[in-house]
């Protein structure tokens, strides 16, 4: 039996500072985990505003060629832009690997300085599925050094997934309206 998608009521998912805080979702994983995929559809399930880490990058990657020798400003503006939303009392949804404690600190930080709650998903998926996705077509439509077997093997390798503490993990190899209707679970007030 297939449950619907759960959705839930935007204007109920964020109130005054008062009543509720806001809330900053990440969402971490390998190069194909439904990073992105996930991200869009909790952002039009909820209403949360998505920074989109790949539509960035391929906007910059247009003007510059790729991301190299500016992927830490990058970091910082996507910082950023999370603070500014969080401080209008909206909900925030970023999504990008976030393989280290390391990365993922300042965004902690900065939700616990304005109050906001945090979740934080991890989405595993099993390395087979992981190889099947980089190659999709869709990832070739936006800035993604990651669209082959060989260099998502690479990244992994690189950049394993270290543990962070009261994060949620997401059995990714399912469809990607039960991974999000597990996140809403977990979020829904």
């Amino acid at each position: 039996m297939t449950r619907s998608p759960v959705s839930i009521d935007a204007g109920a998912f964020c109130y005054s500072k008062d009543m509720n805080n806001c809330k900053m979702i990440i969402i971490r994983g390998y190069p194909g985990s439904g990073k992105t995929t996930a991200a869009k559809l909790l952002s039009k399930r909820t209403g949360s505003i998505f920074i989109d880490h790949n539509a960035i990058l391929t906007f910059l990657a247009g003007m510059v060629g790729d991301d190299r020798g500016i992927y830490s400003e990058i970091h910082n503006l996507e910082l950023a832009m999370a603070k500014k939303i969080i401080e209008e009392n909206k909900n925030v949804i970023v999504a990008r690997g976030f393989s280290s404690s390391e990365s993922i600190t300042p965004y902690l930080a900065a939700a616990k300085m304005l109050g906001a709650d945090v979740f934080v998903f991890r989405l595993a998926v099993s390395e087979d599925n992981l190889k099947l996705r980089v190659v999709a077509e869709d990832r070739k439509k936006d800035f993604n050094p990651t669209i082959n077997e060989e260099a998502l093997l690479e990244w992994i390798v690189n950049n394993p997934l270290q543990d962070i503490e009261n994060e949620y993990e997401i059995n990714a190899n399912k469809s990607i309206d039960e991974v999000v209707n597990q996140m809403l679970l977990v979020i829904s007030p």
